[in-house]
């Protein structure tokens, strides 16, 4: 690596903190044509008083699955989450950029949808 080049791979890496309802959520707008959008960090909060499962999805318009079972059928992962529950993926925390947790394709957004009540979602990622 000459001129001064570190093999450092810079990444703008974003956050995105919404509460969620069943009516489902974009997370964020959609992935820039040519890109990929990179998830390396996802935090649910169940905010529901009971058990309930919890879809992170890739839709193909800001609007989102609206039921269980297309939510299931477009899910990057799925939660099962006891009354107020917290999950962190990966556990320990965000972790290198390196290791992302999935992809979201271009013109796709990255949405999320609960089956019974809000959850408050927290997400790293990245577009490249």
């Amino acid at each position: 690596m000459g001129n001064g080049e570190t093999g450092v791979k810079k990444v703008d890496l974003k956050t995105v903190r919404k509460l969620i309802t069943t009516a489902g959520t974009s997370l964020a707008g959609p992935v820039p044509a040519g890109m990929q959008r990179w998830v390396t960090f996802v935090r649910i909060v169940n905010q529901h008083v009971g058990i309930q499962k919890l879809w992170i999805c890739s839709t193909p318009a800001a609007m989102t699955a609206t039921t269980p079972a297309a939510a299931s059928a477009a899910a990057k992962m799925s939660f099962y989450l006891q009354a107020l529950e917290r999950e962190n993926v990966p556990e320990r925390g965000p972790t290198d950029h390196k290791y992302p947790l999935f992809s979201i394709a271009a013109d796709k957004y990255l949405t999320a949808q609960p089956a019974l009540g809000n959850a408050s979602v927290f997400v790293q990622y990245y577009d490249e």
